[in-house]
């Protein structure tokens, strides 16, 4: 039997916490439009949730610890479903782990706009260089 190999252009990274121990490999697809869309979409919300966060967080008293824990929970349970729903259910974890803190998703975007800016800039590339 002949075989079709499709390139669909995965990036496979591994996934290793601050002191290099591997905690598995994430993989996805910057050059799914879809996907790549509702990376982008969830970018933008960051400075929408930080608003909201900030708004909610100066109405509690400024000794409320248990409140302001409470929020950043929900902030970060808000977009490691966001994740899931982009990357596939479990992704947040994989990436993650049990680990809740606001710092993580900045690593996480950080890490993966590279892959995501080449992916633009080579569908750019193909289409300006086809009409030259």
């Amino acid at each position: 039997m002949d075989t079709l190999k499709i390139n669909l252009g995965n990036v496979s990274l591994k996934i290793v916490d601050e002191n290099n121990n591997e905690k598995g490999i994430f993989t996805f697809n910057p050059n799914d439009i879809n996907t790549a869309n509702k990376f982008f979409d969830l970018l933008a919300e960051l400075d929408i949730k930080k608003e909201e966060f900030t708004k909610r967080e100066s109405e509690l008293a400024e000794d409320d610890i248990k409140g302001k824990l409470a929020l950043t929970l929900e902030v970060i349970d808000y977009f490691e479903n966001k994740i899931d729903n982009i990357f596939g259910s479990g992704s947040s974890e994989l990436i993650f782990g049990q680990t809740k803190s606001i710092d993580m998703f900045k690593d996480f975007f950080e890490g993966l706009m590279p892959y995501y800016q080449k992916a633009s800039q080579n569908r750019i590339d193909k289409y300006t260089e086809k009409y030259n």
